[in-house]
């Protein structure tokens, strides 16, 4: 099947057409060449090259030069059928396989790497064995937080291996999706503010709002179940991310690495972070000993704070009420404890 996909794809490509595959396995081909603009077939042709087809076409090359690497590839496949592939899909259909990595958040808001390795591809059955040797490592410590994107079969092995685990998802592939679906100024104006408010009441009033239309709460709730709004975020967690920009940092990183072949590959990672782990040691050791706050985080406080007004009333020594208005000149009040460190807004 998989050969015959193949051939299919590398015809249409060269004759520019399209096809589709219907439910009863029947091949259906589009017999007119494109009218559309050359940036619309561009895509078109980009997306029917996946990696599996790129893995065939470049299975020559590789044999005559086994150290060819993703850039030639990537030439090669432009000289041939006149499409320039992402680099991404040259390095997955060269050696078969993803590169998936656990990253965490450091005290200075650096990229802390805890575990990478390479999967035959995105399954549940590959995330469950990564998943699991991750447990090996970190085992299940309370307040343990998992960022997962929309990959295939991960949200599934997550909730297998981590069960009770709080798992939030991407904001951003998320309103991605939901724009692709609902269009319009209130969904445009509340969205992303449901999700980067801490507090549950500006929350609720920003759901109410996307809720007027009935088929936003039933497309949230069938498909986006996992948490994706700060408010519902647990206070046991001091990372208030609600997009998973840590793969993208991690994989800016590495990016210059990724020509190599696979053990190579996870070796020079492991270089490059032990590396990176003596540098941020030495900063620490020479700028952060002494402090109980480091400067860094003390600099984002300042300025954080920096022209707030807001009125505060005490009600003893560690308790106060503090309250401000926005800029539609609603009054918001939030009860706040420093000896309990709690704050109805939760943003602690």
């Amino acid at each position: 099947m998989n050969e015959c996909r193949n051939a299919l794809v590398t015809y249409c490509i060269k004759v520019e057409r399209t096809f589709k595959v219907d439910k009863s396995d029947q091949v259906k081909v589009n017999p007119f060449k494109h009218t559309c603009q050359e940036s619309t077939l561009r895509k078109d042709t980009i997306s029917r090259a996946k990696s599996r087809w790129v893995a065939e076409e470049v299975k020559k090359w590789v044999k005559e030069n086994q150290q060819v690497g993703p850039k030639e590839l990537q030439k090669n496949i432009k000289d041939k059928f006149k499409i320039d592939l992402p680099y991404m899909r040259l390095f997955n259909g060269r050696f078969k396989g993803q590169l998936v990595a656990a990253c965490a958040v450091d005290a200075h808001s650096f990229v802390f790497p805890v575990a990478y390795g390479v999967l035959e591809t995105e399954s549940e059955e590959s995330w469950t064995w990564f998943l699991h040797n991750l447990r090996r490592a970190i085992a299940h410590p309370n307040g343990l937080v998992i960022h997962t994107d929309a990959c295939k079969g991960l949200e599934v092995a997550v909730d297998n291996v981590f069960p009770g685990v709080e798992h939030r998802e991407c904001m951003r592939h998320l309103a991605a999706n939901f724009m692709k679906k609902f269009k319009g100024k209130v969904y445009t104006d509340n969205l992303w503010l449901a999700s980067l408010t801490c507090s549950v009441k500006k929350h609720n009033y920003h759901l109410r709002q996307l809720y007027m239309n009935p088929k936003v709460k039933e497309y949230l709730e069938t498909h986006h179940s996992k948490l994706w709004a700060r408010s519902q975020f647990s206070e046991v967690s001091k990372v208030d991310y609600v997009h998973n920009n840590l793969a993208e940092s991690f994989n800016s990183t590495i990016r210059k690495l990724k020509g190599h072949y696979v053990v190579d590959l996870l070796d020079r990672i492991r270089i490059e972070y032990m590396q990176k782990f003596h540098y941020r040691a030495g900063i620490a050791e020479a700028k952060f000993m002494g402090h109980i706050i480091i400067p860094a985080v003390m600099n984002e406080l300042k300025q954080k704070t920096t022209g707030l007004e807001m009125n505060m009333t005490l009600c003893s020594g560690t308790t106060a009420e503090i309250s401000y208005l926005d800029k539609e000149k609603r009054e918001w009040r939030y009860p706040v404890d420093l000896e309990a460190r709690t704050c109805s807004r939760r943003q602690w």
